[in-house]
């Protein structure tokens, strides 16, 4: 199993129902340069109806093994399978559906070796029409030239053909796609592998992503190469369906990490979700330094009956001692009552608390996510409470407060944003849904 090109290779297929793109994409894989017997092909059926084993067994020779789990347990439990069968160094995670076109296998097999082996490699997808796809098949070239919408998704987060360094990226995990993705082995088993609480369709690859980048202390471990391409083989998809599932998979994601770069996964499309990250990293690191506004016991000397209730307290600075008082206090540490959460989706059940009292960090949000926060506050309290200090340590960015009359009226709708208290210090202004 060591070529002396490709040392150690194991590429691990997870496949569900598709027959006819597995039997394609192990043909690709058979016909590869220098041939079959430098790498080891592991495909787990993942309790497809009908048994995959026929066309893994016309393989064997490549080699191709084949495991069947008895029932459909989700890609992570089948990517964790054949993890636990393999016998290379590095972990090459394909989709059954993803056509390998010249160079793929040599482009994770050498990056081994290239210096890179503490990195997860991404290579690209995409998703040609008909005609540009039976090209890319027979020739096993890429696209000559793919439509917007046909790109791999990440150009879309400014990415240019020809390399995006992800080393720069806040969030590379976002991208995280095992569609063409590999990984060295033993990063892979000490992080556990994939989470198999993960069985519907959709983001374990990201959450595995999200936690290698937490292991290598945020910094850095990703590397993507638009070179190293496999084409989208189409099948029939429901799209509403496998929407449903992920949200699904996202609600785990959140509840497993309630941390507010994952509160934002699922608010808007995966760049800009990056984009925002890196502006909230910034802008929370600015407020730890320098400040907000109003304490807690500000507020509540503007409000006293907010001391004898149940309250969600969302700000930086706020001065709460009690360890048992929820809390979204970006100043203090995390804690399992102090998330560090923006308030945009937050795990909490409908109307939980008497009140949500957000002091000033809601200044702060950009326009869309300042109406998610809108929209969850009323959810979880029974009054959304939005405190203005006059004075923030923090200003730059924020809403001013000689822009809340325009924030009144222009989210005012189909909310009523009125004043609630008032004095030298700042406001109090209380939301209702009409």
């Amino acid at each position: 199993m060591n070529g002396a090109r490709y040392p150690n290779l194991s590429i691990i297929i997870p496949a569900y129902g598709t027959g006819r793109a597995l039997d394609m994409t192990l043909r690709a894989l058979a016909n590869t340069e220098p041939g079959p017997g430098t790498f080891e092909v592991i495909v787990v059926d993942d309790g497809s109806p009908d048994p995959l084993r026929p066309v893994v067994d016309a393989y064997q020779q490549m080699p191709a093994s084949y495991t069947r789990l008895a029932r459909n347990s989700g890609r992570a439990a089948a990517r964790n399978t054949g993890a636990a069968q393999a016998r290379g160094k590095r972990l090459l995670f394909l989709d059954s559906d993803s056509f390998p076109l010249k160079g793929l296998v040599h482009g994770h097999a050498t990056f081994e070796i290239d210096e890179h082996d503490g990195r997860v490699l991404l290579g690209s997808r995409v998703n040609p029409g008909w005609g540009p796809l039976a090209d890319a098949v027979a020739s096993g070239e890429p696209p000559k030239a793919v439509a917007a919408h046909e790109d791999d998704f990440r150009h879309l987060g400014g990415g240019e053909a020809g390399a995006v360094n992800f080393m720069r990226h806040r969030a590379p995990w976002i991208y995280c796609y095992t569609n063409n993705l590999s990984v060295p082995a033993d990063a892979f088993t000490e992080l556990g592998g994939f989470d198999e609480a993960f069985t519907e369709w959709g983001f374990e690859d990201v959450e595995f992503g999200y936690r290698f980048f937490l292991a290598r202390h945020r910094n850095g471990g990703f590397e993507y190469r638009p070179d190293i391409t496999c084409v989208h083989l189409p099948h029939f998809r429901n799209p509403r369906a496998t929407g449903r599932a992920s949200m699904r998979s996202i609600r785990y994601m959140k509840q497993k990490h309630p941390c507010f770069e994952i509160e934002l996964v699922g608010t808007d499309v995966h760049p800009r979700v990056e984009s925002k990250i890196s502006y909230y990293e910034d802008m929370l690191a600015g407020v730890r330094q320098a400040g907000l506004g109003l304490s807690a016991a500000d507020v509540m000397r503007l409000l006293p009956e907010a001391g004898q209730q149940k309250v969600l307290w969302i700000g930086a600075g706020l001065g709460i001692e009690e360890e048992d008082r929820w809390q979204l206090d970006h100043a203090r540490e995390a804690t399992g009552h102090n998330l560090h959460l923006l308030g945009v989706d937050t795990p909490f059940g409908e109307r939980e608390f008497e009140a949500v009292i957000n002091v000033d960090l809601w200044r702060f949000l950009t326009p869309q996510d300042l109406s998610l926060a809108i929209i969850e506050g009323l959810r979880v309290g029974q009054r959304l409470l939005l405190v203005a200090s006059t004075h923030v340590g923090y200003g730059e960015g924020a809403l001013g407060t000689a822009n809340l009359a325009y924030f009144t009226e222009a989210y005012g709708s189909p909310h009523r944003i009125q004043t609630m208290r008032a004095d030298p210090d700042g406001r109090v202004l209380h939301v209702t849904a009409s």
